[in-house]
């Protein structure tokens, strides 16, 4: 009995991990490796974000940047997250989130303009 329990609680704390990777690894992650400020420019994420219901999009930066959402009007998302320390502003189109969407910012100030 007691080992079927262990078992069962490896077997949960496997899936969970799992699922938490596979939830991470569909978030966009803004990189600014082009020119650090448009949505629509592909050096700028790891993978370019495409609208839709199910789009997460994160932001890490250590400084404060300002960026042009310029992908869609409205760019149609679930979830944009800033983890950074650094201020984020996003200006440009309208932003339209999902019914169980959620904007969330950790640590320093975020800004929509779009």
């Amino acid at each position: 009995m007691i080992r079927t329990a262990l078992s069962l609680r490896r077997r949960i704390a496997a899936a969970l991990a799992l699922l938490l990777t596979c939830t991470a690894s569909l978030a966009q992650t803004w990189t600014g490796g082009g020119d650090g400020v448009s949505w629509n420019s592909g050096l700028n994420w790891n993978v370019l974000p495409v609208s839709g219901p199910s789009t997460i999009v994160q932001f890490n930066n250590a400084g404060a940047i300002i960026t042009n959402q310029n992908l869609g009007n409205p760019f149609q998302l679930n979830n944009l997250f800033h983890g950074g320390a650094g201020s984020l502003t996003v200006n440009g189109n309208a932003l339209s989130f999902n019914g169980s969407a959620y904007l969330q910012a950790t640590a320093a100030a975020l800004t929509v303009n779009a």
